[in-house]
């Protein structure tokens, strides 16, 4: 079984990769959300 290593997140930062790729992830279930409704307002 895997051990994951999460002592990096004992200063407080997180790293830019992890920022970036969790705001990427948000506005692309913003977006599909959006079309979704916007779907069913239509039919």
């Amino acid at each position: 079984m895997r051990k994951f290593d999460y002592s990096f997140l004992d200063n407080g930062l997180l790293p830019a990769n992890l920022i970036n790729t969790s705001g990427l992830i948000y506005s692309l279930k913003t977006g599909a959300e959006i079309r979704k409704d916007e779907k069913e307002s239509r039919s």
